[in-house]
């Protein structure tokens, strides 16, 4: 299982600004170059459970 999170990044011209899109990463195809930081757990095991308060799955880090 993996959880993944991704920050894009472009320069917009028109605006003179950097503009950034981020969030959970489920797919992604890379054309050119990425970087890549993967780091495991050391000594535990994450599990996940559902949460009925938010209606999704979580982190059970008691797993």
């Amino acid at each position: 299982m993996q959880h993944a999170h991704a920050l894009f990044s472009a320069f917009d011209e028109a605006k003179g600004r950097v503009d950034y899109l981020g969030g959970h990463l489920k797919k992604a195809t890379v054309l050119y170059t990425a970087e890549l930081v993967l780091v495991p757990v050391q000594g535990g095991k994450i599990g996940l459970r559902y949460d009925a308060a938010t209606g999704i799955d979580v982190w059970d880090l008691e797993a």
